[in-house]
């Protein structure tokens, strides 16, 4: 019976107990932060090239990454490829020792293809500049995905919410975080993605009717007071 006891409180403790409450990476892709509020929409037109950043934050001063697999889905129906050469690495990630956008999934499920980034870091606290501090209280910009979208004029005045979504990376799987030293547990990785608005590009300014007549009026005051002027200096001379 004693025996019995020492076993379950041995897996109680362990790190591999499922019960073992692990601390929250949030990952936001697309839209924007303005403070603390997430601004859940991205502006695109059709057929055009936009990034997708992507933030970080946690659920405490303990979510540090420096270890990471994040691969993005996109819905072909709205956005039909990636450009690996023009996703970014920004803020503390830029400075990660290895990092890439790679592993391009095509057809993971039907109709979606994803794009992974896989970066790591040598970075074991909070004292580390080069970390993902993704703390409660502010936003951390890492990356950028490039991502085009579809040709189909259809598509304007019209907001989707299933053009992102979670992608699945051919060798890791789904999106996985933790710290460089390689924990067994890791981050729990909570995922959100942004709706796309598709809106029409911004009009170039033209002359409108009132326009066109202000115009000519200016140009008809110009043009006679011309005139005048050449005939004062042609009367001038003639005395």
């Amino acid at each position: 019976m004693k025996k019995l006891l020492i076993i379950i409180l041995m897996i109680s403790i362990s790190p591999f107990s499922t019960s073992s409450a692990r601390d929250t990476l949030f990952v936001w892709f697309g839209g924007e932060f303005q403070g603390n509020n997430w601004k859940d929409t991205t502006f695109a037109g059709v057929d055009e090239w936009i990034d997708i950043p992507v933030y970080f934050t946690g659920n405490s001063a303990n979510v540090v990454v420096a270890d990471m697999c994040l691969p993005l889905g996109i819905n072909k129906s709205y956005l039909d490829q990636f450009n690996a050469d023009f996703c970014l690495a920004r803020g503390p990630v830029a400075l990660w020792d290895l990092w890439d956008f790679t592993n391009l999934n095509d057809e993971f499920q039907s109709n979606w293809v994803s794009l992974s980034f896989l970066g790591w870091a040598e970075c074991t606290g909070q004292l580390e500049w080069n970390c993902i501090r993704a703390n409660p209280d502010s936003a951390v910009r890492g990356l950028s995905f490039r991502v085009h979208t579809i040709a189909d004029t259809n598509m304007y005045d019209q907001t989707f919410c299933n053009a992102m979504g979670p992608g699945l990376d051919p060798v890791q799987g789904p999106a996985n975080a933790g710290d460089s030293l390689g924990t067994s547990v890791g981050f729990e990785v909570v995922q959100n993605f942004a709706c796309i608005t598709f809106r029409h590009p911004e009009p170039v300014p033209t002359l409108n009717e009132w326009g066109v007549l202000i115009m000519g009026l200016l140009l008809l005051a110009a043009g006679t007071a011309a005139v005048v002027r050449r005939r004062k200096v042609l009367e001038s001379r003639s005395i």
